[in-house]
């Protein structure tokens, strides 16, 4: 794999990361007591009016937009430094995007895998996740596509900006490349706030962070983590029962 890494040393710290993890949970609670009013008057301008699909992609834009916003003040505001501290560094396009292409398919079969094994072994029911259910609830083409933009952009674009950008990148400062791996994709699978998940999602997160190491470009695991995502999305289509 193609060695291109990023600067090892950024500015940040672990902190800074943390402030960001607290502002973006509270505006999220913010936003849950005071936003729904105004939620109902944007999603009612698309097709479907009020729904879940249609809050379910308002949030997921602003959450997305908090995420960029955020970590764009540490690097061009507090920091000023450049954007490849956050590991978007020049590499070729057909390297990354094959890379990724292919780490994101084996990642979706370990995680099903390993996910499947603790259903068999769990003494309790587990239940689909809530936006599982709102992808179930999908009875629309626009109600289909919702949840591609979702998991496939918006999600894999926030969370491994931040996750492999810039809270790993600090805690790899602090206690080195194994336990940074280790203590970030914990991080990552416990804000899932699914117990019985938190572990294949942990793994998960592990192995982005491998991509990312190893390739030192972002784009990698964006690309990874939005292939999981993808074709995750297509099997709770196509086979709800397997979720």
């Amino acid at each position: 794999m193609q060695k291109n890494l990023p600067p090892t040393n950024p500015p940040w710290g672990i902190m800074d990361a943390v402030i960001i993890l607290l502002l973006i949970n509270l505006f999220a609670f913010i936003f849950r007591l005071f936003g729904p009013h105004w939620l109902i008057s944007v999603v009612e301008i698309f097709p479907g009016g009020k729904s879940q699909i249609n809050e379910l992609l308002i949030s997921s834009f602003i959450q997305t937009f908090m995420f960029l916003f955020f970590i764009a003040y540490y690097i061009f505001l507090k920091y000023r430094v450049d954007i490849k501290y956050l590991g978007l560094v020049r590499t070729r396009f057909s390297h990354w995007l094959k890379v990724g292409l292919i780490n994101g398919v084996i990642l979706f079969f370990a995680v099903l895998l390993m996910g499947v094994v603790i259903n068999w072994f769990s003494p309790v029911e587990v239940k689909p996740q809530p936006i599982a259910e709102i992808i179930m609830s999908a009875k629309t083409r626009w109600e289909m596509i919702i949840p591609f933009i979702v998991a496939s952009i918006f999600a894999p674009i926030s969370e491994e900006l931040y996750f492999r950008g810039f809270l790993y990148p600090a805690l790899r400062r602090k206690i080195g490349v194994g336990w940074g791996i280790l203590v970030t994709s914990l991080i990552f699978g416990g804000l899932h706030f699914d117990l019985i998940r938190m572990i294949p999602l942990a793994f998960g997160g592990i192995w982005l962070n491998w991509l990312y190491e190893k390739s030192g470009s972002i784009y990698t695991s964006i690309i990874a983590h939005s292939v999981w995502n993808g074709i995750m999305t297509i099997l709770i289509f196509l086979i709800p029962q397997a979720i």
